[in-house]
């Protein structure tokens, strides 16, 4: 006899639900904060949660709240004493991770006034931001300044054969990291000049060079 048909395949199973995982360790005085969650539905910001309340009690206190896939969000915290979790009644924080995929909002986040706010996206992890632009000829798209001088060597100058625009990209990447975006607004500030000085000491040595030849 033939054998029996297969059974048909299972219907895929339907994606997960996205959360936020809402964390937060109070200061001293837990009863004075709240918190509330808003999502954007064209153009207009509708309450999701309303107002949850921390209980009386120091230790860290979790909630879990359903998100609208693929729309904007809006966490706010509130502190009724104005200082929010900081200063005279100790120190506190929260964070906000997006589930599934532990995508992290905020993390150890803390305030010192009245309100705070976080604006995220469900389900859409952060982009990574774009490489910085080389300042200099990458013909080649290699990453790496090309070589004008024709000596085999990326133009360094005794840089171990990196170009002054590798390095000044190199100094400002690494201070943007230790400094944060204010400090790293000067710091690239301070490399461009850097890099604008040394491109124009190089010129004028090469002109100096074809001069005396």
């Amino acid at each position: 006899p033939p054998s029996p048909p297969s059974p048909p395949p299972a219907p895929p199973s339907p994606p997960a639900p996205t959360r936020l995982l809402v964390s937060i360790k109070p200061d001293g005085k837990p009863t004075e904060l709240s918190w509330a969650l808003d999502v954007l539905i064209d153009g207009v910001w509708y309450g999701l949660t309303g107002y949850r309340y921390l209980k009386p009690t120091s230790a860290t206190q979790e909630w879990s709240e359903l998100l609208e896939q693929d729309r904007t969000h809006r966490f706010h915290i509130w502190d009724e004493g104005g200082d929010g979790l900081c200063c005279g009644s100790g120190a506190g924080h929260y964070s906000l991770t997006v589930l599934p995929g532990e995508v992290a909002v905020a993390e150890r986040s803390i305030f010192r006034n009245e309100h705070d706010w976080v604006d995220f996206a469900a389900g859409q992890a952060p982009p990574n931001p774009p490489p910085p632009p080389l300042l200099c000829a990458d013909d080649d798209n290699d990453g790496f300044c090309d070589d004008d001088d024709d000596d085999g060597a990326a133009d360094g100058g005794g840089s171990g054969g990196r170009s002054a625009p590798d390095i000044a990209r190199s100094v400002a990447l690494g201070l943007f990291a230790w400094l944060g975006i204010g400090g790293a607004v000067l710091a690239a500030g301070g490399a461009l000049l850097w890099v604008c000085a040394s491109l124009a000491r190089r010129r004028r040595a090469k002109r100096e060079g074809e001069a005396a030849r």
